[in-house]
C-alpha cells in the first residue's frame, strides 16, 4: 500500500482532512463504489498521521479487518475490540419460596430454587481513550452499523436503549483529547442486518449528513467513483462499473475473468480446487443461511475428496454420531475453515464475530462433554407473563416443525414465522413443545490458529458444537429462535449449577444471584466460542471482505433487492464466477444512492479559513442542487420514498 500513489481525487480529499482545524469536531462521510479506492484513503490517513497523535481504524467483521490488516493498516480492529470490553452478565432468579409454591402445582418442573427469570449479557465499553491526544477515527463499512437498538432478549449485543452506532458516539465523545471521524462505505451495498428499522434510509445513519448534523461542529460528503481495486482494462472492472452506471453489463461476461454457470457442482468442484492450494483464496456467497449451511458441506466433500478421503468412509460424513449417547455433532477435521460467530473474551486471543480460525489439530472425540437441560413452562404464575422465559415459550408456541404447516402461505408471511426444517434435528434429543424444550449441550475443547489476526500462535478453545448447526435448523426466524433456546439451556445450566455449589452457603436471595453472576462472567461453558463453516455465507457475512476468487448464487434471491446482488458480485479481485444469472428476476442495477447530498471540495472554504462557516457551505451546494434533491432527509422526504419513484419513472 505505501507504493500506491494516491489519484487526484483521493489526493484532494487526503489533504481536506489534513487541513481540518482541531478545535472544531467534524466528520467526513467518504463513500464510493467496491473497489473505488476507500481502504487506499485509509491507509494514506493512517500511514501519515499528520496533526494527529493517533489514528484508529476499525471495521465491522474480523475478515474485513484482515483486509485493512493486509494493505498495512496493522492495527486495523473491529468495531466490537474499539467498543468492548469483557462482557457483565446480569441475571434476576424467580423468589425461591414463590418457586417452591409453584413446583407443587405444576408436574414435571425440575427441582431447582434456581429458575431464570431473565439473563442479559451486556457488552461493558472499553474503558481506553484516556490519554490526551488528537485523535482520527475510521470507521470501515459504515453502512452496515446498526443504528436502532437491537439484539436478542436474552443475549443482548446493545443495551435496550443505544444503538451500536450511539455507543461509537458515546465512546468518542467520552475520549481525552480533539478528534475528528472519517465514516467510509457505499450506500448502495446492504442496510444494518436489523429489521426494526423501518422509517430508515436504505443504508446506515452513520453515513447521513443530516444525522450528524447536530452532533458535531461540521459534517462533509465525498465521493469516489473511480474503480482502483482491480485493471481498468479487467472486465470485473468494467462489470462492476456497469451495474451502477446503469450500462450493459452481461456484454463484460468473458467466461475467463467473469463468469456464468448454472452448474453448481463444476463451480464448487473449481472452487476446491483454489481452496485446496490456499484455503483463504476463494468463498461461495448465496441468499440464505441455509443455503450456505448446504453449500459449505458440499464444498467440504469436495475438498475431502481431492485431498484422497474416501467417499465410502464413514469419515465422510458431515455429522458424527457420538458413541456415549445419542447426539450428532459437526464432524471436524483438522485443517477445517471455520468462521466466529460471537464475539469471545475467554481465549488466550479475543475474538471477534468474523474472524476466520483454522483447526490445527485432529479434535479429540472422547472428550466430547455432553450436557442434558430441559426447561419446563411455569404456565400457572400470573407474575410469569412478562419473564424472558414465558417470553421465550410463546415464540416456540408460534414456531412451525414442518414446512408442509405453511406450504400454503404467502412467502412475505412465511418469513415471518420461526420454520424448523424436518430434517435438520431428530426428536430423540430435541425437544420442542409448548409446555417444555429440551436440548442436548455439546462441547469440544479445539487447537485453533486465528487466520484474520497478526497472532500465528495456536490456542485452545471450548467450542459449543450446537452453534455450527444453527444455520441448518429452518429459516433466519428458526435459527434466531433456535439460538435463544440454546444461550436459554445453558444460562439455566450454568445457574443450576452455581446454586447448588453455594446451597448450603445460608446466602440470601440477593448475594446469591451476585455469586452466580461473578462465577458466570468467566464460566468457560456460557463463554464457550460459537462458530459456523467457513467456506460460504450469506451477503451480509461477505460485506467488507474480498477473495481472489468468488462464486456468486443469485438462486432464490429476488427479495433481496439489488443490494444484495450488488454486494455479492462486487467481492471478487480476479475471477467472479455467477450462478442462476438468466433465471434471476430481481434487479441487479439501482440508483447510485452515494451521489445524493454530495459536496463540491472544490467549492467549500479552507476549513482553516478563520471566514469559514459550514452554514455558507450548505447555502452554497442548496443554490445549485435545490432542484435537483433534499439532502438525506429521513423526516421529509426519504431516499427511499425517491427511490419507489425512481423506479416507477423507470
Amino acid at each position: 500500500m505505501k507504493n500506491i500513489k494516491s489519484n487526484k481525487d483521493q489526493q484532494k480529499i487526503l489533504d481536506f482532512i489534513k487541513n481540518l482545524p482541531m478545535n472544531k469536531s467534524a466528520v467526513v462521510l467518504l463513500t464510493g463504489t467496491a473497489g473505488a479506492g476507500k481502504t487506499t484513503l485509509i491507509s494514506k490517513l493512517n500511514e501519515k498521521k499528520g496533526k494527529y497523535d493517533e489514528v484508529i481504524v476499525s471495521s465491522l467483521s474480523g475478515k474485513a479487518a484482515q483486509v485493512l490488516r493486509s494493505k498495512d493498516i496493522k492495527d486495523a480492529k473491529t468495531i466490537a475490540s474499539f467498543l468492548n470490553g469483557r462482557p457483565k452478565i446480569d441475571i434476576k432468579l424467580l423468589d425461591e419460596k414463590f418457586l417452591k409454591k409453584l413446583q407443587k402445582t405444576l408436574l414435571g418442573t425440575t427441582n431447582t430454587s434456581t429458575v431464570i427469570e431473565s439473563f442479559v449479557k451486556w457488552n461493558r465499553m472499553k474503558a481506553d481513550l484516556q490519554v490526551s491526544k488528537n485523535r482520527l477515527f475510521i470507521f470501515d463499512e459504515a453502512s452496515m452499523i446498526i443504528d436502532v437498538p437491537s439484539g436478542s432478549r436474552l443475549y443482548r449485543e446493545t443495551t435496550s436503549s443505544e444503538s451500536q452506532l450511539d455507543k461509537i458516539i458515546r465512546k468518542i465523545r467520552n475520549s481525552n483529547g480533539k478528534w475528528h471521524i472519517v465514516m467510509v462505505g457505499d450506500r448502495n451495498q446492504l442496510k444494518p442486518p436489523v429489521s426494526n428499522r423501518q422509517e430508515k434510509n436504505p443504508y446506515s445513519d452513520a453515513l447521513n449528513k443530516d444525522y450528524w448534523r447536530d452532533k458535531v461542529d461540521n459534517v462533509y460528503h465525498f465521493n469516489l467513483d473511480k474503480i482502483e481495486r482491480t485493471d481498468s482494462k479487467s472486465n470485473i472492472y468494467k462489470f462492476t462499473k456497469a451495474l451502477r452506471g446503469g450500462d450493459n453489463y452481461k456484454k463484460f461476461i468473458d467466461q475467463k475473468t467473469v463468469k456464468k454457470s448454472i452448474d453448481v457442482e463444476v463451480a464448487i468442484d473449481n472452487l476446491t480446487e483454489l481452496l485446496k492450494k490456499d484455503i483463504t483464496s476463494a468463498f461461495f456467497i448465496c441468499s440464505t443461511n441455509y443455503y450456505s449451511y448446504k453449500m459449505n458441506i458440499s464444498i467440504r466433500k469436495s475438498l475431502f475428496e481431492k485431498n484422497g478421503l474416501s467417499k465410502d468412509s464413514e469419515d465422510f460424513q458431515d455429522e458424527k454420531m457420538l458413541t456415549d449417547e445419542y447426539a450428532k455433532a459437526p464432524n471436524i477435521f483438522k485443517g477445517e475453515l471455520l468462521s466466529v460467530d460471537r464475539n469471545n473474551y475467554e481465549a488466550s486471543v479475543d475474538l471477534f464475530n468474523g474472524d476466520k480460525i483454522v483447526v490445527v489439530d485432529e479434535p479429540d472425540w472422547s472428550k466430547v462433554e455432553i450436557i442434558t437441560q430441559e426447561v419446563t413452562r411455569l404456565t400457572d404464575a400470573d407474575s410469569m407473563e412478562e419473564s424472558d422465559l414465558e417470553r421465550l415459550f410463546k415464540r416456540i408456541e408460534e414456531s412451525k416443525l414442518n414446512r408442509d404447516e405453511v406450504k400454503d402461505m404467502r412467502i412475505k408471511e412465511k418469513r415471518e414465522l420461526a420454520v424448523y426444517y424436518k430434517d435438520s434435528f431428530t426428536l430423540d434429543d430435541w425437544v420442542h413443545e409448548p409446555e417444555r424444550f429440551k436440548r442436548k449441550l455439546l462441547f469440544l475443547d479445539l487447537k485453533v490458529r486465528l487466520l484474520t489476526g497478526e497472532t500465528k500462535k495456536s490456542f485452545k478453545v471450548k467450542v459449543c458444537l450446537n452453534s455450527i448447526f444453527l444455520n441448518k435448523v429452518g429459516n433466519r426466524k428458526a435459527a434466531d429462535l433456535e439460538e435463544e433456546v440454546l444461550n436459554f439451556c445453558l444460562s439455566q445450566y450454568t445457574v443450576e449449577r452455581y446454586g447448588e455449589l453455594y446451597k448450603n452457603s445460608k446466602l440470601t436471595q440477593i448475594e446469591l444471584v451476585k455469586k452466580i453472576q461473578e462465577n458466570m462472567e468467566s464460566d468457560p461453558y456460557l463463554n464457550s466460542l460459537w462458530l459456523s463453516w467457513g467456506y460460504a455465507g450469506t451477503c451480509h457475512k461477505a460485506q467488507g471482505s474480498e477473495w481472489p476468487h468468488v462464486v456468486f448464487d443469485l438462486g432464490n434471491s429476488e427479495w433481496a433487492g439489488s443490494a444484495f446482488a450488488y454486494t455479492g458480485l462486487t467481492r471478487a479481485q480476479e475471477t467472479l464466477t455467477i450462478l442462476n444469472l438468466d433465471n434471476y428476476r430481481g434487479s441487479l442495477q439501482g440508483e447510485d444512492l452515494n451521489l445524493i447530498g454530495l459536496d463540491d471540495i472544490d467549492e467549500i472554504k479552507s476549513p482553516n479559513n478563520n471566514s469559514y462557516d459550514q452554514k455558507d457551505n450548505f447555502e452554497l451546494q442548496n443554490e445549485d442542487d435545490e432542484q435537483k434533491s433534499d439532502i438525506d432527509s429521513s423526516v421529509d422526504k426519504s431516499v427511499w420514498e425517491k427511490l419507489k419513484k425512481w423506479n416507477k419513472d423507470k
